[in-house]
């Protein structure tokens, strides 16, 4: 969503709902992409306006966190969204092709394995309205990097349990979140 913001830019906007409609939870993108890629070059800072607030919410006895696109990026995003508790992170995005092909799986799936977390990300497929090809390949991930739901470029809707008997199931092979070493790594 397109939130208006000061100077004539937006903010790019996820929100999250209710199943009966209620809005649980606004956040806005905090990093702008920018890359020069065979296409086109991309500059979303010149029309898009950075957040400034991590976003974590309660949903049916789960914490979910979100971000958006670029923000896969940016592992400290996700340490921190996993430091308020997320069990779990939305993630819709609209990669490009040749960035989509290079990194998303392995992001995404780095992501949650670091974290100990799912990751559901909605992803983009086809050409954008102002013409880039998107990647596509929507995936939802478990905490132990399984890939448990996937559409490649074909639309279409998912749908996927979360566990938190997975989440600590994974805690108890590789506790990787306990042993950080936050004395010199101070994220949360």
């Amino acid at each position: 969503m397109r939130e208006p913001a000061k100077g004539g830019r937006f903010y790019n906007t996820a929100i999250a709902f209710s199943a009966d409609g209620k809005e649980l939870a606004r956040y806005r993108k905090i990093h702008l992409f920018q890359a020069t890629l065979p296409d086109r070059k991309y500059r979303e800072a010149d029309y898009a306006a950075a957040g400034k607030e991590l976003c974590v919410f309660d949903c049916k006895g789960f914490r979910i966190g979100l971000a958006i696109c670029y923000d896969l990026r940016f592992p400290e995003l996700f340490r921190g969204l996993r430091g308020q508790g997320a069990q779990a992170v939305l993630l819709p995005s609209a990669f490009t092709v040749p960035t989509g092909k290079a990194h998303w799986e392995s992001l995404l799936r780095a992501r949650a394995i670091e974290n100990q977390i799912y990751l559901a990300a909605p992803a983009l497929t086809g050409t954008s309205g102002n013409g880039a090809k998107t990647y596509g390949h929507s995936l939802a991930i478990d905490s132990w990097g399984k890939i448990l739901r996937q559409l490649r470029r074909e639309p279409g809707l998912v749908s996927f349990e979360l566990s938190k008997a997975e989440i600590q199931g994974c805690a108890s092979k590789v506790d990787s979140w306990a042993s950080r070493r936050r004395d010199l790594f101070p994220l949360d």
